[in-house]
């Protein structure tokens, strides 16, 4: 039990390093692209509708991949975030199945 309790303990607090990274991150990258945009004279909702389009199809536009992304690589660190919650998530319900027994 010892071991269960330190274990879910690591991923709680490897779960909230990555949070507050990928939101330090997340609200970084958001106010330079709408800085960007700004000076570009782009309408200041164009980052939301471009979220939304990139949530609902995985598509963006350039200026997006440009100014937001930063780069292709990004992507793949995107993915990877994505995949590293996935798993926690799994590893979490199995160390409630196994606490519950």
């Amino acid at each position: 039990i010892k071991s269960l309790i330190l274990f879910n303990d690591k991923i709680f607090t490897a779960l909230t390093e990555l949070t507050t990274k990928c939101f330090s991150d997340f609200q970084s990258r958001v106010n330079t692209f709408c800085e960007i945009m700004r000076q570009q004279g782009v309408k200041q909702w164009s980052f939301q509708c471009e979220l939304m389009s990139l949530l609902a199809t995985g598509n963006c536009s350039e200026q997006m991949q440009q100014h937001f992304f930063g780069n292709i690589f990004d992507y793949g660190f995107a993915k990877k975030l994505v995949t590293t919650f996935d798993e926690t998530r799994v590893k979490s319900k199995e160390l409630i199945v196994m606490f519950g027994r």
